[in-house]
């Protein structure tokens, strides 16, 4: 009768199976997945008996800089009365010019802090509605008088709305409370 025990190849194989390669693995699978992508390093860690591992990114920012959260706000135009698509492809654009901004070569340190910070955090965002042009151009006006990082979109026109029209502005990412000053009158969408 076939013993239930597992032969001692197997667990050769397993003892000397090169498990940096699997970590490996899970790091490059991290820098795909972006953020959360450090919860299956952890995982893995603690499926190989190791302690509860803290990954370099959860010993940075966390989402915080000088001890404040980071998000970023985006205010859309509702005299445009825009459908629901058109509105989630303006906030997208908006959110992508934004982080590009924090991308280019030229950010200083501080604009670099952020961006990693908010990277690691988990990228909050909150949509709020303005009534029309004047009010958005008011808001981002304060906005980059405030020193806030400012993405105005505009679009090209090939679906519901004229072309050049002003439809969404990001606010930050930046720290909460400074958004806030800004934003924190309008409603949420």
């Amino acid at each position: 009768m076939p013993s239930s025990a597992p032969s001692e190849g197997v667990i050769d194989s397993v003892t000397n199976f090169p498990w940096w390669t699997l970590i490996l693995v899970f790091g490059i699978t991290k820098f795909i997945t972006g953020p959360t992508g450090h919860l299956a390093l952890r995982r893995v860690a603690q499926m190989l008996g190791g302690h509860d591992a803290q990954t370099p990114v959860e010993r940075f920012h966390d989402g915080e800089i000088n001890g404040e959260e980071l998000k970023m706000v985006i205010a859309v135009r509702m005299d445009l009365q825009m459908g629901k698509g058109k509105i989630a492809a303006q906030c997208c654009h908006a959110a992508v010019r934004s982080y590009q901004k924090l991308c280019t070569p030229t950010s200083d340190a501080y604009w670099t802090r952020v961006k990693e910070a908010w990277e690691n955090g988990g990228q909050r965002k909150v949509v709020v509605k303005v009534p029309n042009e004047e009010v958005l151009n008011e808001v981002v006006a304060a906005g980059r008088e405030a020193g806030l990082l400012v993405s105005t979109i505009r679009d090209a026109g090939r679906t519901q709305i004229a072309a050049g029209s002003k439809t969404v502005a990001a606010f930050g990412p930046g720290p909460e409370s400074a958004i806030d000053n800004v934003t924190g009158q309008l409603k949420l969408l």
